[in-house]
């Protein structure tokens, strides 16, 4: 994205940077194994891409690491049309996950 590249510079330019950052590595699939993780995003996103979230999405799910996943069509980075479900869910997450 341009905010990610206002500071890292390119992929191009600054490939040791990005392949240092990346999410998408075993080391992740790893730390989430036995973990209690719920991905959220709506799909509108322009600050964090949706399709990164969905490549984190399918590298758990192909490693078969159980996690929830919640995904608001057409609402940007704030969910702002969206925050009583947002809410309930995370509600309902940590409910079921946490207590």
């Amino acid at each position: 994205t341009i905010y990610t590249e206002r500071y890292m510079d390119t992929p191009q330019n600054n490939a040791q940077a990005y392949a240092n950052s990346s999410l998408l590595t075993l080391d992740l699939v790893e730390a989430y194994r036995n973990k209690r993780y719920f991905l959220i995003h709506g799909t509108a996103d322009d600050n964090v891409h949706y399709q990164h979230a969905m490549l984190i999405s399918r590298l758990l799910q192909r490693q078969d690491v159980y996690f929830t996943q919640m995904s608001y069509t057409d609402e940007d980075h704030g969910l702002v049309g969206v925050r009583p479900h947002l809410y309930h869910a995370l509600e309902k997450f940590l409910q079921e996950n946490m207590l």
